[in-house]
């Protein structure tokens, strides 16, 4: 099975030791947003290292599971912050990755490339999503921001 892994890149290589769940979360999300009254369907989902836990909030709205959420978000600027712990042998690691809806089916969602690590450990940003990654078990704080738009010419 080859992967597209261009959304993790720092300095033009592929990020050292990116956990191998994050780098396909990142690069394989689909899109499956809307655009409707009330804002821009996104889907996102945060995975942690094994054994460690994040608590990720994203509009006043608390996130503690490794599933994929759906929620609702007018287009402009928005950030989420968040508590990250990881483990002793593995450090603490955070992937997050947005999907929304994009070209593919005519809908808005995350605006690619607008996403921008504002706190945390070594941040590699790609166009739909975000990693934090340290060898430190933490715990340790992260905030980002990023844009959505209803252009679905440029949303992930």
């Amino acid at each position: 099975m080859r992967v597209h892994t261009g959304c993790l890149r720092r300095g033009g290589g592929l990020l050292p030791g990116a956990p191998v769940l994050a780098v396909l979360i990142l690069a394989v999300l689909g899109c499956n947003g809307t655009t409707e009254p009330g804002g821009v369907q996104i889907q996102f989902i945060a995975v942690p290292v094994v054994g460690g836990g994040f608590v990720l909030t994203l509009q006043g709205k608390n996130y503690t599971s490794p599933s994929l959420q759906t929620i609702r978000l007018d287009p402009g600027t928005h950030q989420a912050t968040g508590t990250v712990h990881g483990t002793l042998d593995q450090g603490a690691q955070l992937a997050v990755g947005f999907t929304g809806g994009g070209s593919a089916v005519g809908r808005g969602g995350v605006e690619a490339n607008s996403i921008m690590s504002l706190e945390g450990p070594v941040a590699v940003t790609g166009a739909c999503g975000i990693l934090y990654n340290t060898a430190d078990p933490g715990p340790y704080q992260v905030r980002f921001r990023f844009s959505v738009t209803a252009d679905p010419a440029r949303a992930c």
